[in-house]
């Protein structure tokens, strides 16, 4: 089955118009059928680049899509289904599905790592002494991007203050 053919079977199961699939709306379950038909295209071996040809998209569209797929399974529990039938209509009910990595809502890029005081640390340290932020990466054994965000939020953190006198008193400080 064409990727044609899957836009307009998915669109005949839903009752939304092909020219809605095909066109440039954005309503959520419109994309999400489309995320739908992506995935199915996939595990058909089509490539990114040729259901991006089909539609008239960017094939970073279409990786976007499938990224978002479980997001819309969340909002539509029923697109679980469509995707179902529309593996069933190609045949490959039974296949495996479609592995395709999802992005972290949450959480550090660290493989879940969490940060502790000692290596917060560490990069305030090197970051007086004036290390660049991929030296101290490489220390720690973390990320970029990870660094990049502690270093930032280090810089920027708000020094204590006293500025009122009570506070001064309440603390000793004269």
């Amino acid at each position: 089955m064409t990727t044609r053919e899957l836009i307009v079977h998915a669109a005949h199961l839903t009752g939304v118009r092909t020219a809605d699939i095909y066109g440039p709306r954005r309503e959520r379950f419109i994309c999400a059928i489309r995320s739908a038909v992506y995935i199915v295209a996939l595990e058909q071996g089509r490539t990114q680049s040729g259901i991006a040809r089909v539609m008239s998209r960017d094939h970073t569209t279409i990786m976007n899509g499938v990224q978002q797929y479980d997001t819309y399974t969340r909002f539509y529990p029923q697109l679980v289904i469509l995707t179902h039938h529309l593996r069933a209509s190609t045949g490959n009910a039974g296949c495996v599905p479609f592995r395709f990595r999802t992005r972290r809502v949450s959480g550090n890029h660290d493989g879940g790592k969490k940060w502790t005081d000692s290596e917060i640390e560490i990069v305030r340290g090197m970051q007086k002494k004036g290390a660049q932020i991929d030296k101290i990466a490489s220390t720690l054994g973390r990320s970029y991007d990870s660094v990049r965000h502690v270093y930032r939020r280090i810089i920027n953190a708000p020094r204590p203050t006293l500025e009122r006198e009570a506070d001064r008193h309440l603390l000793g400080v004269e």
